[in-house]
């Protein structure tokens, strides 16, 4: 019943969302500004904002519900690391 699963998957969404924002702004060719803004917004709406209101929850009136919601978040945002991070390598010609 500790808030760290919200901590952690914040943590992973905002590394997730420096890296590929880093690479779609690097490869101006392979992508667009809509593919960019499209992104940030499904980051900031599914993840950033979830994870945090979870961590609040957690503070102010910690529940079973809020505890499993945040380790669902933690391993949404783990496996959107490894998507997103296989996005940034075919971006970057790694693939």
């Amino acid at each position: 019943m500790s808030t760290d699963w919200s901590v952690a998957s914040f943590i992973i969404f905002a590394q997730s969302l420096g890296s590929v924002t880093k690479s779609l702004v690097k490869n101006k060719n392979n992508a667009n500004g809509d593919v960019l803004t499209s992104y940030i917004i499904k980051v900031l709406f599914f993840g950033i904002m979830p994870s945090l209101y979870f961590y609040i929850r957690m503070h102010t009136d910690p529940i079973i519900w809020a505890a499993w919601g945040q380790v669902g978040m933690f391993t949404y945002a783990s496996w959107r690391f490894f998507v997103d991070g296989r996005k940034v390598q075919i971006l970057n010609g790694n693939a």
